[in-house]
């Protein structure tokens, strides 16, 4: 039972033991120490997306193209609808109390995130969905969010949780963004040429490699928090303010996505395609984009981050649950 719990639970545990050797260790993985995570990590987004890239469906792509109105429904609730219910929520937050500004702008950013890549689409299989669809919104969203992510970020970010948006960042984000994360996709995507077979054999080594990678990144932004004393300026209220406005967009993503997908007339295999492509926000994806856009080295990254921490093991517990409810009306 321990075992299976483990396996059950390996991404989420991993989280914990990053974070718990971050408030153990924080000076190794600081900026300025040992680890050098000030440029570890950003070579680890290096390398994120280079994997991202060299398994990066390209035929599932094509033979998805032509479901236009479940494509623009998935990519709308993803980058439009779920950064609108997150103002929303943001705003119904600051009537009971004052959210501390950085949590404000890791809450933002879950929001304007793209979806999982596999969890949406294992999700999406198991309810008995349409997995074509999937595939081809989870790569689409990924690819998208390489652009819209920094400049959403810029203008949403900066005009709801700060002061204003600051139009020159623009620039450094784009070069930053290109440099770090378009640059590795694409020469991904050129490897592929010739290393898909490879590639599609070592998948789940590629993905670990990721999933590690996302360990270091976690634990490296942790670590600034610990030295800098983040977490005493804020105290253990910043953790229940995260989970609360996360449960709250989580819940209405869910049902605002569902409601939706039934007014517009997609079939069942359509709506469930649509729930998870539509509801779900990448960690894999997120964290490395976060110390690209955001300075990696910064102490606040922790709270920023923890919106997303939140949302991406609560995601999968809903999804579990939602995956019966769909398999018993598809038959699946």
């Amino acid at each position: 039972m321990l075992k299976k719990f483990i396996n059950s639970n390996s991404f989420l545990i991993g989280v914990c033991v990053s974070v718990s050797l971050a408030w153990l260790l924080p000076q190794l993985g600081s900026s300025g120490g040992l680890l050098w995570s000030e440029i570890t990590t950003k070579l680890g987004v290096f390398v994120i997306f280079i994997i991202q890239g060299l398994t990066l469906p390209t035929n599932e792509l094509r033979d998805g193209l032509f479901q236009w109105r479940l494509h623009l429904f998935c990519q709308g609730s993803n980058y439009l609808l779920l950064p609108l219910l997150g103002i929303a929520v943001l705003a119904l937050t600051e009537i009971f109390g004052s959210v501390p500004p950085d949590l404000r702008v890791g809450f933002l950013y879950l929001a304007i995130l793209p979806t999982t890549v596999s969890t949406a689409i294992v999700f999406t299989g198991k309810a008995g969905g349409n997995v074509v669809g999937a595939l081809f919104n989870t790569s689409v969203s990924n690819v998208l969010g390489v652009f819209i992510v920094p400049i959403a970020a810029t203008w949403i970010i900066g005009s709801v949780a700060v002061a204003g948006p600051d139009l020159s960042r623009i620039g450094g984000l784009l070069f930053k963004i290109t440099s770090l994360i378009l640059l590795p996709l694409i020469l991904g995507q050129i490897l592929r040429i010739w290393l898909k077979s490879w590639a599609t054999t070592h998948k789940k080594k590629l993905s670990q490699t990721n999933v590690y990678i996302i360990y270091y990144m976690i634990y490296a932004a942790f670590c600034n928090s610990f030295v800098q004393g983040v977490w005493q300026q804020y105290g253990i209220e910043v953790v229940g303010w995260a989970l609360g406005m996360t449960l709250l967009l989580l819940a209405l993503g869910l049902v605002s996505v569902f409601v939706l997908a039934r007014v517009f007339r997609f079939n069942l295999q359509d709506q469930a395609t649509a729930l998870f492509c539509g509801s779900q926000k990448t960690l894999a994806s997120g964290v490395p984009m976060a110390g690209s856009i955001f300075t990696a080295e910064s102490p606040a990254l922790g709270i920023v981050l923890l919106p997303l921490m939140f949302y991406h093991p609560i995601q999968i517990l809903v999804g579990g649950y939602l995956i019966g409810w769909f398999g018993k009306r598809t038959g699946d």
